[in-house]
């Protein structure tokens, strides 16, 4: 049995390829490859499911010993699925693991006991990585971080994470399980990861959590600026606000603290570091550029501060959203 445990980096591709999994999970078993899903759920309606078992970050509750028993428990259950399915790969997909890998080294080293395990790891060009990821966990989900970052403060608090992940396996004496690829040096993630694990090709797959719009971004930024402090009646008139196209941070704001600026990436020899330990684990055909410096451009918005408030209002996202923060809100009074 092959058992591919795919867990990153975020930002890479990861839920794109988590979709076409999922989406073509009876597809895959008919030949021969059992999605497991991010946390072992894929597949188990049967199962009565552990609290974090509903959390993609559920694990984090767990302690040292509890997480190697659970998921190592999980893992024979479904290892005897995908037998009885006459599968010969099993994979599971999980980004936010390559953040405490030490955690789950017991569980890998268990199912090396029983299956060939590869694990793979995707990184891409460090500035484009930390961009994108404040777009999407800074900006879109910013109250995930529990504080809502300029891109400068979330550069600096956030670090870019592929030297710790491939360090953490090089200190376990188990790099020789990674598969390292570089998401810049493919033309389609999706493609490579089928590719590299010969995996069936049902069709063309969607980019998942691609950037919509500045002017999304904006109205994702302006609901968690005003999601923070206060008390709960306060929250829900400044989100009324929202409503009503009254932002508390004007547009010149919003572009100045979330659009990357040259002088964000002067650190030259910090990217060029992580490009050059990274690069011992990439194959030749995908090495970065070492010396390669920042290619940021200064910022050039695609909505004018003039027609700004009349978009705002007729943005059917902030509807969305707002909603979703009102009954956060109502559930957490």
């Amino acid at each position: 049995m092959r058992f591919v445990f795919h867990i990153g980096a975020g930002k890479t591709g990861t839920s794109t390829i988590q979709s076409y999994l999922s989406t073509n999970r009876r597809s895959l078993i008919k030949d021969g490859v059992y999605y497991a899903g991010m946390r072992f759920e894929a597949g188990t309606k049967k199962d009565k499911w552990k609290k974090w078992q509903n959390d993609p970050w559920g694990f984090k509750k767990l302690s040292d010993n509890r997480l190697t028993s659970e998921f190592c428990s999980l893992f024979d259950k479904h290892f005897d699925r995908a037998v009885k399915k006459k599968c010969h790969t099993i994979i599971l997909s999980n980004e936010s693991v390559s953040n405490f890998v030490p955690r789950f080294m017991p569980f890998i080293e268990y199912a090396c006991s029983k299956a060939d395990v590869t694990v793979s790891f995707y990184v891409r060009e460090p500035e484009s990585w930390i961009i994108s990821a404040y777009q999407q966990w800074g900006i879109k989900m910013g109250r995930m971080v529990k504080n809502l970052f300029s891109f400068a403060e979330f550069k600096k608090e956030r670090g870019i994470p592929f030297t710790s992940t491939l360090q953490a396996f090089e200190d376990a004496g188990m790099s020789h399980l990674l598969q390292v690829r570089n998401m810049s040096a493919c033309d389609d993630v999706l493609d490579d990861f089928l590719q590299q694990f010969s995996l069936p090709i049902y069709g063309s797959q969607d980019r998942v959590n691609e950037r919509k719009s500045d002017l999304e971004q904006m109205i994702y930024y302006i609901i968690n600026e005003n999601a923070y402090g206060g008390s709960h009646k306060d929250k829900q008139e400044l989100i009324r606000d929202i409503v009503a196209g009254m932002p508390s941070i004007s547009y010149g704001e919003f572009v100045d603290k979330t659009y990357p600026k040259l002088s964000d990436f002067e650190d030259h020899q910090y990217y060029e570091e992580i490009r050059r330990y990274v690069n011992t684990y990439l194959p030749e055909s995908q090495r970065f550029d070492e010396s390669s410096s920042a290619r940021i451009k200064d910022p050039k918005p695609l909505i004018s501060e003039d027609n700004f408030f009349d978009l705002v209002k007729v943005c059917v996202s902030l509807g969305e959203r707002v909603e979703q923060l009102e009954k956060r809100l109502d559930h957490n009074s």
